[in-house]
């Protein structure tokens, strides 16, 4: 298990090293899409610390999509989006 851990972790970190900024907000976007999931499943199995843990992850990795929003480009959208 730790090989395929291994493995998945540098699989990720040469995906964001080779990202153009459009695929690194769709990386972004994935995976705090995959931890609200996570945390889903922890809630079910009454983890609850586990699934605290991962919301606070998803917090995180939408914090890092807003720093991506332009306002002068994007105007009433990326106003829109910083307030979703």
């Amino acid at each position: 298990m730790k090989g395929l851990k291994a493995y998945q972790q540098v699989n990720t970190q040469t995906s964001i090293t080779d990202a153009d900024p459009h695929r690194l907000i769709q990386l972004l976007y994935n995976g705090a899409l995959e931890r609200i999931n996570m945390a889903k499943a922890r809630m079910q199995a009454k983890d609850f610390e586990g699934k605290g843990k991962l919301i606070s992850k998803a917090i995180e990795i939408i914090g890092g999509l807003r720093s991506f929003l332009d306002f002068e480009k994007g105007g009433e959208l990326s106003a829109r989006l910083y307030k979703a």
